[in-house]
């Protein structure tokens, strides 16, 4: 969530804000918003007073620096573009999609599903299917869904899916400083590295090798 999102015509604007708002509200001071757009709009222009007014434009021409930025996010929330999705590829980190524009067939998304070549039983999309269903049929009642899933339908009004909200605390996460020893951070010596240490100097000492 270090950068985010585009605003482009074909999904409405307020499906932009009204993604921005529920991260906001659950996020809070730990989220930053960055919008990109290949032309001003009031759509954007609102999303950036609401939640980054002190992003500023920069000059010239921005494509591939805008690119970068998006691919570095913690999380995309994407236009039904082309360069949302080089983004999103080159990140290979979560994203939100416009779920309208997404086909749903029993219980499931696919975002090119209803090509004729993809209905096929030995398409992607056909063989993705098959694969979810049977991890969803191992799920025990209750339990968690075995799968972590990159992409994130959501409509205007919808709540954050709970696995992206999973996602995006462990992004949190990775990014403390305070656990990270190159930013001054420090780890935790586990009480099994602790154990077996001792061992390791004994053997060393009693000159048999060290870690046999």
């Amino acid at each position: 969530m270090r950068r985010c999102y585009s605003i482009l015509p074909q999904i409405p604007g307020d499906w932009y804000l009204w993604i921005c708002k529920v991260l906001k509200e659950r996020f809070r001071e730990r989220v930053q918003f960055w919008f990109f757009t290949d032309h001003k709009n009031p759509d954007c222009e609102e999303a950036i007073r609401r939640f980054n007014p002190t992003q500023f434009a920069q000059a010239g021409l921005t494509e591939c620096s805008d690119l970068l930025l998006m691919a570095q996010a913690d999380l995309r929330v994407c236009s039904v573009s082309s360069y949302s999705m080089a983004a999103s590829f080159l990140s290979d980190g979560p994203y939100v999609w416009y779920e309208p524009q997404l086909t749903l067939s029993d219980g499931l998304y696919t975002l090119w599903g209803d090509e004729e070549a993809q209905k096929k039983k030995a398409s992607p999309s056909a063989l993705s299917k098959q694969f979810v269903r049977k991890a969803a049929a191992s799920r025990s009642v209750g339990g968690r869904f075995p799968l972590s899933f990159l992409g994130a339908p959501m409509d205007f009004g919808d709540p954050l899916p709970e696995c992206l909200v999973q996602l995006l605390e462990q992004r949190l996460c990775d990014h403390d400083s305070r656990t990270n020893l190159l930013e001054y951070g420090c780890v935790a010596q586990f009480p099994s590295r602790m154990d077996r240490k001792q061992d390791e100097q004994a053997a060393w000492l009693a000159g048999k090798g060290c870690g046999q």
